[in-house]
């Protein structure tokens, strides 16, 4: 488990480069990138994007979330999850039921920030998990 003492700028520096190290071993032209992301409601998180050369829409992780989930987890255990997810989504992209997306109540503890690259112009930003 990682020392108490660890701070969120090097538990991101950290997870960022562990977790781009891991994806590339599947995926090498998977980029995972740290961006600060701003919400509708006019706030803002630190988040990872993982950017896949040639796809237009990358999936973006609240590293705070992450980050809290140190009191109770491993690191390893936390950027294992993390992996995971990111495969689900790489494996299957966008993969949403119009209606379950628009009922907030069932979509609420599977979402993440999806960004949408040229040429598309529409940025849809959800709260991640």
């Amino acid at each position: 488990m990682y020392s108490e003492s660890m701070t969120m700028n090097q538990f991101m520096t950290d997870m960022r480069r562990d977790l781009e190290e891991r994806l590339s071993r599947m995926y090498p032209d998977t980029r995972v990138i740290q961006q600060e992301v701003k919400k509708v409601q006019g706030e803002s998180y630190r988040g990872l994007m993982i950017r896949q050369d040639g796809h237009q829409a990358s999936p973006v992780f609240n590293v705070e979330q992450l980050y809290d989930q140190l009191s109770s987890r491993s690191y390893e255990s936390v950027l294992s999850d993390l992996v995971q997810k990111v495969v689900e989504q790489i494996e299957n992209p966008l993969n949403v039921v119009p209606e379950e997306f628009m009922d907030y109540g069932f979509m609420k503890d599977k979402l993440i920030s999806l960004h949408l690259f040229p040429p598309y112009k529409m940025d849809v930003r959800i709260r991640s998990t």
